[in-house]
């Protein structure tokens, strides 16, 4: 009797797995980062929550996604709806509610976004939480960045920006320590393409940028009524929604890419890496949700009939738009003050990069045959410490969309004959007045 008992419970236990559409997804690890602050750059922490839901609603542990975000978006004073974070226009999901945020404020530096992505509990001991990609060479990871970007460069709110060669060592050195088995980089940034210069392509990585080398990533939902800055970024919000639209088991990375190249419309989005990655299922990176359809899709909205700007005026659109609907002097004065400090920054950067040139007796027309820049390793050492130094003498660098947008120019003034330490006596220069 005791063998036909054992026979029963494991047949009963055969048919309600067999049963079951539920997968744990635990071999899937991920690494979301907001790489801005400030209320006008509302949209960075609206993807990055936004991913997170998805993630988690794809059945994706909240143990395995380690999240950089500065928050100081959802309980702003300028928020009208405190303690939530919507990242499309029908204002129907708060997409902050329930995100488990490990580095928070003056936390969200490059090195530990590049500990935290390679595994290093180490280099994070005593920062936020402490987490990291625990992950290993059965693993795969997906990242997810979102921020201003410029050549070789991605943004963050504090300290160093990202630069593209510690990316890249970072990257190299989780493959030679196996800490995956395949590895999904999606960027949201201006000139995100040129993140992946030098990037090999027998490494298991693939690469997907919200642009190419030469142009500006696109913040959209810009127009929204309810008194919001741009709700997300053209890319961001298109394979974010497009995660939710398709819980298929056999839906591709190469699909997910082409239908986000197809929706955004403002940049081209690029492709980089091993593109063999292409053909593995989005579920292998993205997670796979508990039942076939769960995830409720998000309202049918195209980007292309909501005005979307370019990421580095974002700011100056939603000044500019709440200056002229304001109802009281006091709302029209903050907004006006907000436009004319714009200006002002706009105007000081140009005549940083203007005043650079002219110590080294460079003019724009001498950079602009240098474009695009030929990259190298010399050039590269160069640039990362003449970002450097101009992020030390600019009051942070990271932070300033409109200067990033300048790191190509100084990129190219590295491909000269000029040394750098020349170069880095000239912004100096330049600081002083």
């Amino acid at each position: 009797m005791q063998f036909f008992g054992t026979i029963f419970s494991l047949l009963a236990f055969a048919a309600l797995s067999f049963g079951r559409t539920e997968t744990n997804n635990s071999n899937i690890k991920v690494l979301l980062i907001a790489g801005s602050s400030g209320w006008g750059n509302y949209r960075h922490q609206a993807d990055i929550s936004h991913a997170y839901q998805v993630l988690r609603k794809r059945n994706i542990p909240a143990g395995n996604i380690v999240t950089m975000m500065y928050d100081d978006i959802a309980t702003n004073p300028q928020n009208p709806f405190q303690g939530k974070i919507f990242n499309h226009p029908s204002l129907k999901d708060d997409v902050y509610g329930g995100v488990q945020i490990d580095y928070k404020g003056n936390d969200i530096t490059e090195k530990n976004f590049l500990c935290a992505m390679s595994g290093d509990k180490e280099c994070v001991k005593g920062v936020g939480t402490g987490r990291v990609l625990e992950s290993g060479h059965d693993d795969d990871v997906f990242v997810y960045y979102a921020d201003h970007g410029g050549d070789s460069i991605l943004g963050l709110p504090t300290g160093e920006v990202i630069h593209r060669q510690k990316l890249i060592a970072t990257l190299k050195h989780m493959h030679a320590n196996n800490r995956y088995k395949k590895l999904v980089l999606y960027i949201e940034a201006c000139e995100s393409g040129s993140m992946s210069v030098g990037l090999p392509n027998d490494i298991n990585i693939f690469v997907a940028t919200a642009s190419n080398a030469e142009e500006s990533s696109w913040a959209t939902y810009c127009d929204n009524k309810s008194g919001l800055p741009c709700l997300g970024d053209e890319f961001s919000v298109n394979w974010i929604e497009d995660s939710c639209a398709h819980t298929c088991k056999d839906y591709t990375i190469d699909q997910q890419v082409s239908t986000v190249k197809k929706e955004t419309k403002k940049s081209h989005v690029s492709e980089f890496g091993c593109m063999d990655i292409g053909s593995q299922r989005i579920s292998d990176f993205e997670g796979e949700s508990k039942k076939e359809g769960e995830i409720e899709r998000t309202p049918v909205f195209d980007t292309a009939d909501y005005i979307s700007v370019e990421s580095t005026d974002a700011e100056m659109y939603y000044a500019t738009k709440q200056m002229k609907i304001a109802t009281s002097m006091k709302e029209r004065f903050m907004h006006l003050t907000s436009v004319v400090n714009l200006n002002n920054q706009k105007k000081i950067n140009s005549q940083v990069v203007e005043g650079v040139l002219a110590n080294l007796h460079l003019t724009k027309g001498d950079v602009q045959n240098l474009m695009p820049p030929m990259y190298s390793n010399e050039s590269d050492t160069c640039h990362s410490l003449v970002m450097s130094k101009i992020g030390e003498c600019c009051d942070g660098l990271g932070n300033n969309a409109y200067l990033m947008r300048s790191s190509k120019t100084f990129y190219a003034i590295c491909t000269t004959q000029i040394g750098t330490s020349q170069i880095m006596k000239a912004i100096e220069m330049v600081c002083k007045h």
